[in-house]
């Protein structure tokens, strides 16, 4: 009975292994393009020539009202204040 056990318990460990092993290689495979993609992302939202989709934020207030209403203000000027800019640039007009 003991046999069994260690057996089983060797088998788990070995496919546990093996999922390891296959995830650090998967990981070293695709961790150069996966980066170049980050990279070219990072720049693309950077640019304010790029229209801004939908968003949510979420802000973590417990019974604040006040705070709420002016943080969501801010977030609302802000954003504003970038579309603005963006739809303004000399770029964006010829």
């Amino acid at each position: 009975m003991l046999i069994h056990f260690s057996i089983v318990i060797s088998v788990c460990l070995a496919l546990l292994t093996l999922g390891d092993i296959y995830l650090l290689i998967n990981h070293c495979r695709k961790r150069s393009s996966a980066l170049m993609n980050e990279k070219a992302m990072l720049q693309m939202a950077g640019d304010p020539r790029i229209p801004f989709g939908r968003m949510c934020v979420q802000l973590p207030v417990y019974n604040e009202p006040a705070r709420v209403s002016g943080a969501i203000r801010a977030v609302c000027q802000a954003c504003t204040a970038t579309l603005r800019a963006a739809t303004s640039s000399p770029s964006r007009r010829r």
